[in-house]
């Protein structure tokens, strides 16, 4: 018994060393692998895609489980995606080849996370890249299948339908698009896509004045584009006071007030907008036009370098939904292409912001910022490089 007793005390013993080993193993590969994704994400964020590829694929290597890893080395062919129009590309043999690594990387991080409907709707990009328009459909049916709701999700399908010529049910489903997001209206996408005005009546007529104040807030914003500010003004002023902490809806009354040349109740409606969220870039836009207006150059300087660091900082909807990494992180823009996020927004031309903020520091004397935003302006530098070392004092 002695002799059996010892035996049984000696494996036990070993058992539990091994698996305290195996469980520090298992601990130092995660915290290895997570710093090798920290090294892709920073790299990713500078434009250096060859260090970024190599740190992430060390994270895979190291946790070959984890679907936001996959994920997030797919995002490398947002450099590819970028130099054309959205769902209308034209790739060269070098560059179908990087999309097709990454669609298997997306499939594979699909297969680890199911049901994750940004997963799902970048696969459907990447499939049409390569020409593969019923894989990309399929795809994008399944991410609306999981998140309905998600106006992003809804553009994509839209623009989609457009490129493969499918005109009537592309407009239908961008109507469905405004319908969950109706600052659509205002954006490159709505543009693009010339929507007559009947259309908008149209539009009107499916979302009548109703005791749902997320309704009304909707239908307003519709109201204001076709022209009728009176019933915009009667449906956002219910609005503001039953939902009163949607920032929105307060910039729409403000500028009904402002063109009702109400330039107090515009001042007080957006000051409340930016209260309920200082990071919507429409709401610092619209201050700084009106500041531009009246000749406040300072206060116009201000509000459209915040309109631009908001800009730049736009996140997608949703995280990977990928169970048990808590720690691993993906970019705040992880939607493919990322420009959509920003052409599905109120269409705000960056580019010539830029143009109109050197024109501004130069009149107040500030050459040396004037200077980086025309560079900016140029493409000579980067944007988020010229935030970064410019300001504007306020008084």
């Amino acid at each position: 018994n002695y002799e059996f007793s010892r035996k049984t005390n000696f494996i036990s013993l070993h058992l539990i060393l091994g698996i305290t080993l195996l469980g520090g193993v298992i601990y130092l590969k995660n915290q290895l692998a997570t710093k090798a994704n920290s090294k892709f994400l920073e790299a990713y964020s500078e434009g250096d895609s060859i260090s970024a590829s190599r740190s992430i694929s060390n994270a895979i290597k190291l946790q070959n489980s984890n679907a936001l890893l996959f994920f997030n080395r797919s995002l490398i062919s947002d450099t590819i995606l970028a130099k054309y129009p959205i769902f209308s590309y034209d790739l060269n043999r070098e560059e179908k080849k990087v999309i097709l690594t990454c669609i298997d990387d997306l499939k594979e991080a699909e297969r680890l996370s199911p049901l994750d409907a940004m997963i799902k709707h970048n696969l459907a990009v990447l499939y049409s890249a390569v020409n593969n328009k019923n894989k990309a459909q399929d795809k994008l049916d399944e991410a609306l299948k999981i998140e309905p709701y998600e106006p992003l999700f809804a553009t994509s399908k839209a623009l989609f339908l457009k490129t493969i010529g499918n005109t009537e049910a592309a407009n239908n489903q961008l109507l469905e698009a405004v319908k969950l997001s109706p600052e659509i209206l205002e954006s490159e996408v709505w543009m693009g896509f010339g929507i007559s005005d009947s259309i908008i009546g149209r539009l009107i007529a499916n979302n009548p004045d109703t005791l749902n104040p997320i309704l009304a807030a909707r239908t307003a914003r519709i109201e204001m584009i076709s022209g009728d500010l009176q019933r915009a003004k009667h449906l956002l002023d219910k609005v503001t006071t039953t939902l009163p902490n949607l920032n929105r809806p307060w910039l729409y009354r403000g500028q009904v007030a402002l063109q009702e040349k109400d330039t107090s109740m515009f001042k007080t409606c957006l000051h409340r907008a930016l209260l309920l969220d200082g990071t919507d870039m429409l709401v610092h836009y619209v201050l700084g036009n009106f500041h531009a207006s009246i000749g406040d150059t300072t206060d116009a300087i201000y509000y459209y370098r915040q309109c631009l660091i908001s800009y730049v900082n736009v996140s997608s909807p949703n995280y990977i939904q990928t169970r048990g990494y808590y720690q691993t992180k993906t970019i705040r823009n992880s939607v493919l292409p990322s420009k959509l996020l920003s052409m599905q927004k109120h269409h705000i031309n960056a580019k010539n912001l830029c143009l109109t903020l050197a024109e501004l520091y130069k009149g107040i004397s500030k050459q040396k910022e004037a200077q980086l935003f025309n560079e900016c302006y140029n493409g000579k530098k980067e944007l988020t490089k010229v935030l970064e070392e410019t300001s504007i004092k306020r008084l």
